[in-house]
């Protein structure tokens, strides 16, 4: 683990917690899990044009991530292309600001793998927060999994991140009973020094 101060583990299910926690992990993150049975899609008309994101944009698109999201959330470039991987077929689609053409406003990853759909990452510019671009990139991705005829799609969020709940409850997910945790463990502990370091003397 040479050159790493923490780890973090992915999204788990209260199942998977126990063992973790016994090893040392704590509670970094809590998330609400959310389900969409993807039998009713609302129709939601975009107030800007949404295409296929080119090579070149994606700086851009990572550049509306890390304005989205806190540090703890922020994608990478290896990030961006772990997120593209994750699933056996994938749906990235970008949106351009409604009065800046050419300018990435928002970015939306859906992937599938055999039934189930899966909101792998949607974020929009603070600039265009509540004009409708992410509910268009939503629901692009959730009409693109209807077609495929996807049985189920999936996405979580942060508690706390009430406008994205909102958004989520507004297009048909619901809340599930469980939710999910991502877990921490810092290597150094408290002290922010390797196991036995400590204060020397000449």
């Amino acid at each position: 683990m040479a050159g790493y101060a923490s780890v973090v583990t992915a999204a788990l299910t209260p199942r998977d917690q126990p063992a973790f926690i016994e090893a040392g992990f704590a509670v970094a993150e809590r998330l609400h899990l959310l389900n969409h049975a993807l039998d009713r899609v609302p129709d939601v008309r975009s107030p800007a044009p949404l295409r296929r994101p080119r090579k070149r944009d994606r700086p851009a698109v990572l550049a509306v991530d890390h304005l989205a999201f806190g540090p703890f959330w922020r994608l990478d470039e290896q990030g961006l292309l772990d997120a593209l991987a994750a699933t056996n077929t994938v749906r990235f689609r970008l949106a351009e600001h409604p009065e800046r053409p050419g300018v990435v406003a928002g970015y939306a990853v859906t992937g599938r793998a055999e039934q189930r759909g899966y909101v792998q990452r949607l974020a929009v510019h603070p600039e265009v927060e509540g004009r409708g671009v992410a509910a268009a990139l939503l629901t692009d991705g959730l009409r693109w999994l209807q077609r495929r005829s996807t049985r189920e799609a999936v996405v979580n969020t942060q508690e706390g991140n009430e406008r994205s709940l909102r958004l989520y409850q507004r297009t048909g997910f619901v809340v599930q009973p469980e939710g999910l945790a991502v877990l921490g463990f810092d290597i150094y502990g408290p002290s922010g020094r390797p196991p036995g370091a400590g204060r020397t003397s000449a």
